[in-house]
């Protein structure tokens, strides 16, 4: 399985980021397409660059 997650600007980054991780241990084959705007919520909310 393949998909697909967006990052957009929005708040509820930490949310995304315990998606991708629990993907990533199923194994799913995971591209992330991210907006600059969600790219800094990252950063503010995770504290992740």
């Amino acid at each position: 399985m393949r998909l697909i997650i967006g990052i957009s600007g929005g708040s509820g980054a930490i949310y995304a980021l315990g998606l991708l991780q629990t993907l990533k241990l199923l194994g799913i084959e995971i591209h992330l397409v991210m907006t600059k705007m969600g790219e800094d919520v990252v950063k503010y909310e995770c504290g992740l660059d």
